[in-house]
């Protein structure tokens, strides 16, 4: 079973959408390596206001909490979203 973790931004402010992508940049290589997670660095290349983190259903907190630790490495607390489902 998949499971998706959603990162939102909120703003459309071009700073942001530049961290915004070099967030799912981090997270694609921080998953690269593992084929339990999955991360479409197209999607993220075009991302306007969120991308998709798609996991085992299993591996859905532990996944959700990597990319929420990941958001605030970047500083983006404040500005995304992290949802599961």
């Amino acid at each position: 079973m998949i499971a998706t973790v959603t990162v939102e931004l909120r703003g459309q402010d071009p700073e942001l959408m530049h961290r915004f992508r070099n967030l799912g940049e981090d997270l694609w290589h921080l998953f690269a390596d593992d084929p339990r997670v999955s991360v479409d660095l197209a999607e993220v290349d075009k991302a306007m206001s969120s991308f998709q983190v798609e996991t085992r259903k299993s591996l859905r907190k532990k996944t959700a909490a990597q990319v929420f630790e990941v958001v605030h490495e970047h500083g983006l607390g404040s500005h995304c979203v992290v949802k599961s489902q």
